[in-house]
């Protein structure tokens, strides 16, 4: 266990890679490390590639067991250690800074093994999305993404605990953590404290009951949501 996950940068060409993973670690204990001590791998290693070509090419070159495989980025585990792999040419800079901390987040996310377990892949996905859209300081910063997710959500109604509990809902699971992290914190942060002094079947039966109560907000979510779209000063 440790605060501060060492972070190996395989690649020399992002100068700013391991300020990206240290603001992805920084983050997610600010928002999801406050009433319980998280657990942090020992190591994070970045592989970064400078194409899409040759991080596929590495992949067919080399036996590599992914723990996830998500569009831009894959994540692997080696004992204590974790492996983000990512590419860089993508259409923005920034696109490939969200990737690099999204990795980053989903190891915080597995090197508990509780949360590993016992989290839907929606909601795993909602946490890792919410930490990389923070800014530097810590703070909301929505963007275009965030506006055709907020769009989706409302034009199909999507309800708050749909999207938690649906594997299918990843995509927009960011709002769904965003939400509850802005209007009511102290519900996520004692479901993470109690699944993590639980045993997993507990632990599961405790996220699935959270997920349920949820359906409780789904109107005040509808409400943040046509909030957000309103604001004419909420992306950039």
């Amino acid at each position: 266990m440790t605060n501060n996950p060492k972070i190996n940068v395989k690649f020399d060409g992002k100068t700013n890679a391991e300020a990206l993973a240290d603001n992805a670690i920084q983050n997610f204990k600010i928002a999801f490390c406050k009433t319980q001590g998280c657990s942090f791998p020992e190591e994070i290693n970045l592989n970064l590639f400078a194409t899409k070509s040759e991080y596929e090419n590495y992949f067919e070159a080399n036996h590599v067991n992914p723990i996830k495989q998500a569009q831009h980025f894959t994540l692997a585990k080696s004992g204590d250690e974790f492996d983000v792999y990512s590419y860089l040419d993508r259409q923005k800079s920034e696109y490939s800074d969200l990737s690099i901390k999204r990795g980053v987040a989903h190891a915080l996310i597995e090197n508990n093994e509780k949360w590993g377990k016992v989290l839907p892949t929606s909601f795993k996905v909602g946490i890792a999305d919410y930490v990389a859209g923070l800014d530097e300081y810590g703070f909301v910063q929505n963007n275009n993404d965030d506006k055709r997710d907020f769009e989706e959500i409302k034009k199909y109604s999507l309800h708050l605990n749909e999207i938690l509990g649906n594997s299918k809902r990843g995509g927009v699971a960011e709002q769904a953590v965003k939400f509850l992290e802005s209007r009511h914190g102290r519900d996520l942060d004692r479901l993470l404290h109690e699944i993590d002094n639980e045993t997993v079947k507990e632990g599961r039966s405790s996220v699935n009951q959270f997920i349920e109560d949820m359906g409780e907000y789904n109107g005040e979510f509808s409400s943040w949501v046509a909030d957000q779209l309103q604001d004419p000063y909420n992306f950039i």
